[in-house]
């Protein structure tokens, strides 16, 4: 058996069970957003939706100091399209929280919000020079 996806089975037994009170209100917020997100085929169709605010919950419930914030919902879109599963984009999600430490982009205040902009800045100066100078001319 695939024990990555035992375990995110295992994070929605519990969720659904003995935790369901305590997600009760993130449960109802991700409801909202899933809503609104991509109006793609995919994230259009019931089971596109369902898949969506199933990954929401378990990062919910994996990441607590975290939980869910809004935005979470597009990034997690786009690894279900890319990844084309669900279980593999909820790792995927996992993985990236953990290597780039993106925790305080995610809690309240986004405390690292400036640090990562300035990073973004200096990486498209130094990659994309032109649409940096382009960015700069438009005031972006």
């Amino acid at each position: 058996t695939d024990i990555f996806a035992d375990l995110y089975e295992l994070i929605h037994d519990r969720v659904n069970g003995d935790e369901r009170a305590r997600f009760e209100k993130v449960i109802e917020e991700i409801g909202r957003d899933v809503s609104r997100t991509f109006q793609n085929e995919l994230f259009s169709s019931t089971h596109g939706r369902e898949m969506l605010h199933r990954m929401l919950i378990a990062i919910a419930y994996a990441c607590p100091n975290i939980g869910y914030c809004q935005g979470m919902n597009f990034i997690a879109a786009t690894f279900i399209t890319v990844m084309e599963d669900e279980t593999l984009a909820f790792w995927l999600f996992l993985a990236v929280i953990d290597k780039f430490t993106l925790e305080n982009l995610f809690i309240p205040g986004v405390p690292e919000l400036h640090l990562r902009i300035y990073q973004l800045n200096h990486l498209v100066n130094y990659f994309l020079g032109k649409l940096h100078i382009h960015f700069r001319n438009i005031e972006l």
